[in-house]
């Protein structure tokens, strides 16, 4: 159920479009409520707020030690995304263009942080593959 809810909780447009056509309040929501998902087990509505599902602890209640492991690793990564992201706005290299996130002065910047969020999508599909859940 736990990793269900975290399936779920990755199971948005956030880490499937490009960066490029995000627009940065939409995608830095879907990076806080993700995280949040992970770490508590509560999936929230983007839109109304209202609790979607809840399931006590997040990952650190899994009891599969390799799946625990490898949940800790998507968490630290999910941290180290939003920690880049913060940064990129705070040192001005992404900026938000009417409201779509820019990278134009340092794309290597973008391509990092897009293979960071896509290496916490292909870690969670290990997972899921295991379980029987499809994969995102």
């Amino acid at each position: 159920m736990i990793i269900e809810t975290i399936a779920m909780a990755f199971h948005r447009r956030a880490f499937e479009a490009s960066l490029h056509i995000e627009t940065w309040l939409e995608f830095e929501q879907a990076l806080q409520d993700t995280h949040r998902a992970m770490r508590t087990g509560t999936l929230v509505d983007r839109v109304s707020r209202h609790i979607i599902r809840h399931t006590i602890g997040g990952w650190r209640k899994i009891e599969d030690k390799s799946w625990k492991s490898r949940m800790n690793e998507i968490d630290d990564d999910l941290g180290k995304l939003r920690d880049g992201f913060d940064l990129g706005r705070k040192n001005g290299t992404i900026e938000i263009n009417n409201g779509f996130l820019d990278f134009s002065k340092d794309m290597d910047q973008a391509r990092r942080l897009e293979e960071l969020r896509d290496g916490c999508i292909r870690k969670l599909n290990a997972i899921l593959r295991e379980t029987d859940i499809p994969p995102l």
